[in-house]
């Protein structure tokens, strides 16, 4: 079994050491204190690696919806109550 210190694990994955402790704190890594230093077992980086594995998105379907056209303001309420006063007024 062969253990490894997390800048060992930083340095295999690209991420700063700092990255690495903050998954062993969120227990997202799984590590142990051996006299007073951190350790991960070389199988739990690649399990670790494993479940933190990106899924592909799902493709979209040929077909998509049209996307509804927003009633423009002059449409809304407010506007029609504001030219019924003027009409009125006008009249």
């Amino acid at each position: 079994m062969r253990m490894l210190s997390p800048a060992d694990i930083a340095e295999r994955t690209g991420l700063s050491r700092a990255a690495i402790y903050r998954a062993i704190e969120d227990g997202d890594l799984i590590a142990s204190k051996l006299r007073g230093r951190i350790r991960v077992e070389e199988a739990e980086l690649a399990a670790w690696a494993e479940r933190s594995r990106v899924k592909p998105r799902t493709r979209l379907s040929a077909y998509e919806p049209p996307i509804p056209d927003r009633p423009s303001p002059r449409a809304s309420s407010f506007h029609r109550e504001v030219k019924a006063l003027q009409r009125t007024r006008v009249a």
